[in-house]
């Protein structure tokens, strides 16, 4: 309605495009209020002045805190920031087995003060990270955009998720795990359901793969648009049953799910460059 009323041209309406699917994907994804936010930012940012790239520069910074001190946004982390804060899977760790997100917490911040900080943003981040199917979406946006070409996500009827064309699909079979009583099964299960272990794929795909392997099932020509990097991050996501009591294979599927979390994060987060949206230099030089 904004640029209707600021009667911008073509060139100066697709310069804004970038930033603002930038600004709605993170208030969507990443809000606590959201209309509260999306009303303080206009009030304060877009009320006046005429919209450009500039008015979005370090616009999030204003929904971190909000006057009355409740939060309207999490902050967000640099895909550095994000990369520190989840530790590394190693299958020469001990205790492998018992390896949570939370080890970080308990075992390096000893400061209470220090936890509490990160319990109450970063952690909570993360758990929307590794939960975001709208992110996972957006990673695979080539090849959704392509493959379905004619889908209108506007429809009333799929609104909440009904009638699309796809589904989300574990490259690592959830069967593999479900009674599997080796010892790093619950280790494995920790990210089998986060986005670095699914895709969106079509639905007939999908119910034709049953439960093979992904280096039976996927194919080299498939890894671009199924996010995943190369044929031995394929193999990693493909765990036998013995597999799971075996601490290097279970720990090269730990680290390639945490790698194509951060991957999917770090695509966003390059491409709609909410660097610029965090400040207007500091977050660069991250």
């Amino acid at each position: 309605q904004k640029v209707r009323t600021d009667e911008l041209s073509s060139n100066q309406i697709a310069e804004l495009r970038k930033p603002i699917i930038g600004l709605v994907t993170s208030l969507h994804w990443f809000g606590d209020d959201r209309p509260k936010a999306v009303a303080n930012l206009y009030s304060s940012c877009f009320s006046t002045s005429t919209l450009s790239p500039h008015s979005f520069s370090g616009i999030l910074k204003r929904c971190f805190q909000s006057s009355n001190g409740n939060r309207e946004f999490l902050k967000l982390l640099s895909p550095t920031q994000l990369d520190t804060l989840i530790p590394k899977p190693s299958d020469s760790d001990e205790k492998l087995r018992e390896w949570t997100f939370w080890r970080r917490i308990i075992e390096v911040e000893a400061d209470p003060m220090i936890r509490a900080s990160i319990e109450q943003n970063e952690w909570q981040l993360l758990w929307r990270v590794i939960g975001s199917k709208g992110l996972l979406l957006y990673f695979q946006r080539v090849f959704l955009g392509s493959r379905f070409n004619d889908f209108d996500p506007s429809r009333i009827d799929i609104w909440k998720g009904q009638n699309r064309p796809w589904d989300y699909d574990h490259l690592l079979p959830s069967a593999v795990l479900g009674s599997n009583q080796g010892r790093f099964r619950e280790a494995c299960k920790v990210w089998s359901n986060t986005v670095g272990n699914m895709r969106a794929w079509p639905l007939e795909d999908n119910r034709s793969r049953h439960d093979q392997p992904a280096n039976e099932s996927i194919l080299p020509i498939d890894f671009a648009f199924s996010g995943i990097g190369d044929q031995e991050e394929c193999n990693a996501f493909s765990l036998s049953w013995g597999d799971v009591d075996r601490p290097a294979k279970a720990a090269a599927f730990m680290c390639a799910a945490r790698a194509r979390t951060l991957r999917i994060y770090k695509d966003w987060f390059d491409s709609l460059e909410i660097g610029k949206l965090l400040s207007d230099d500091a977050a660069l030089k991250i």
